[in-house]
């Protein structure tokens, strides 16, 4: 890969690590107002984001 390849996906990296905090405190303030049984995703909300469930 060539070094502006490594600069690009790194600054996508970065990108999505900010996202998923932003997303995270958003969510934490979520719970934190109307409690962590507020947003409980099912089988069906995983397979409509076309995702699987990872096993515990």
């Amino acid at each position: 890969m060539s070094p502006l390849g490594l600069l690009l996906h790194a600054w996508r990296l970065r990108r999505v690590r900010w996202a998923l905090q932003t997303l995270n405190r958003r969510l934490a303030a979520y719970e934190a107002s109307y409690g962590l049984a507020a947003v409980q995703l099912t089988d069906e909300d995983w397979r409509a984001a076309g995702l699987t469930r990872m096993p515990h």
